[in-house]
C-alpha cells in the first residue's frame, strides 16, 4: 500500500496577488497509468476517431426517426 500522498498547492500560486479568496486546487504527485489499461484513440494524437466514425454513421434516415414521437409528443402536451 502506498503512503499517504503529499498534497500542495501549485508552486507558481505562492508568489501570485489574488484579489480574492478563492485558490488554485491543491494536487498531489503525478500518477501513470498501467500499461494493462488500453489508451483512448485520442490519447496519442488528440483527435477522437471514434468519435468521428459514429458521427459519420448519422444518416438522414437516423435524424428523420425521431419526428414521429415529438409529433406525439406535442400532441400529447397539447402544443401544435
Amino acid at each position: 500500500m502506498l503512503g499517504p500522498l503529499r498534497v500542495q498547492p501549485p508552486a507558481w500560486s505562492k508568489s501570485y496577488d489574488f484579489s480574492g479568496p478563492l485558490r488554485p486546487a491543491a494536487y498531489g504527485p503525478k500518477r501513470t497509468v498501467p500499461a494493462s489499461i488500453p489508451w483512448p484513440d485520442y490519447a496519442v494524437g488528440s483527435v477522437p476517431i471514434s468519435e468521428r466514425i459514429d458521427k459519420a454513421s448519422n444518416t438522414a434516415i437516423k435524424v428523420r426517426e425521431p419526428r414521429p414521437s415529438c409529433a406525439r409528443s406535442r400532441l400529447t402536451l397539447g402544443l401544435r
